[in-house]
């Protein structure tokens, strides 16, 4: 009996820097059923490629195509990509992020038989010039994944599957000791959509309280935060502490992780921390209903932050019994195995197609 060749899958990603889509990139292309499927990865910028080092520790086929924020750059990267499909014989791209979309369907003007997978990783477009790019694209478009059935909007296709992100549940520790002062976490990539300002200037306006914030990650917004926390004297409170590969274990040891974002998708750290049995701090805005419940978390507005704070410091206990209802939501709902297996069943059925 021939066994069948490995179905060829190309993940074809903004940048490799250290966000949830990136890692979930790097879980699918890492976690596949090395017998079925051959992964690849490219990513469009070669400038912000911190997970380089473990896709090339795992074997993993990585490479960047060097776009740059020009018209000529583009066409470059469309021959770029149009070749490295030719030359490994790839007709299945899993886009993720919005730019990756717009670059893989532009090539499958010169590869017809191309089929596009795309992920958004994200709750929403940020304008409606992108909103409506992604509803042109639909017909570029084979599949698309969404997180929850409320992600889904008029510039989807009507060909979609519900594929919520995963996390490793063996692998999450939940009974490290925790911090001696009362200490907040925040983790993700340093750039205005995930408003890390607002946390500095709710410290500043809660220095009577005695608690600490890290921030891990990293991203073009450093400089500003460094400043506005040397602005405001919070430098003894407030961590910067850069890309850390120890994040799980950071979140584990504070007492709240806090996610003030303007948008999200659905957030690998909200799952880690669920793990961890740490309580959770979340903006409305930026989430689905259906991730986590008011009995599960502190979903509140953003001009309630510092309120929730105050909450989650002052009836910790409450806080915790959130993180626990949360946790067992996770755990029985999220995990990275049924995450794989739902990818595993739609790469099979495109490429039968």
């Amino acid at each position: 009996m021939t066994i069948p060749a490995p179905i060829q899958i190309l993940h074809l990603v903004a940048g490799l820097n250290a966000g949830g889509g990136e890692k979930m990139v790097f879980q699918l292309s890492s976690k596949l059923d090395q017998g079925r499927f051959n992964s690849h990865v490219l990513s469009l910028d070669s400038g912000s490629n911190l997970l380089f080092p473990q896709f090339i520790k795992s074997g993993i086929k990585v490479e960047s195509l060097d776009v740059h924020k020009n018209i000529f750059s583009i066409f470059t990267a469309i021959s770029r990509l149009h070749s490295y499909l030719k030359k490994n014989k790839l007709c299945i791209i899993h886009a993720h992020l919005y730019h990756a979309m717009v670059l893989a369907g532009l090539t499958k003007f010169i590869s017809p038989s191309l089929k596009i997978i795309w992920t958004s990783h994200s709750s929403h477009q940020t304008s409606f010039i992108r909103k409506f790019v992604v509803f042109l694209m639909r017909p570029m478009r084979k599949h698309d994944i969404l997180f929850m059935e409320d992600m889904k909007t008029w510039y989807t296709k009507k060909r979609y599957s519900i594929i919520p992100n995963g996390v490793e549940l063996q692998k999450i520790k939940h009974d490290l000791k925790k911090y001696d002062t009362f200490t907040f976490i925040s983790v993700g990539r340093l750039e205005p959509v995930k408003n890390h300002q607002l946390l500095v200037e709710i410290f500043h306006k809660l220095s009577h309280i005695n608690c600490n914030l890290l921030i891990v990650g990293s991203g073009p917004e450093y400089s500003s935060l460094k400043a506005a926390i040397d602005k405001f004297n919070l430098g003894i409170r407030i961590q910067l502490l850069g890309y850390r590969e120890d994040a799980t274990e950071l979140i584990a040891k504070s007492h709240c992780l806090m996610l003030p974002s303007l948008r999200e998708g659905l957030p690998l750290v909200m799952l880690e921390s669920a793990l961890c049995k740490v309580p959770i701090i979340a903006s409305s805005q930026s989430l689905g209903n259906t991730l986590i419940g008011k009995d599960e978390g502190y979903i509140v507005d953003l001009t309630d932050f510092d309120k929730a704070m105050l909450e989650v410091i002052n009836n910790y206990e409450n806080a915790q019994i959130k993180a626990d209802k949360f946790y067992s939501k996770v755990k029985q709902h999220y995990s990275l195995e049924s995450c794989i297996q739902s990818h595993e069943r739609l790469y099979a059925k495109i490429a039968r197609e």
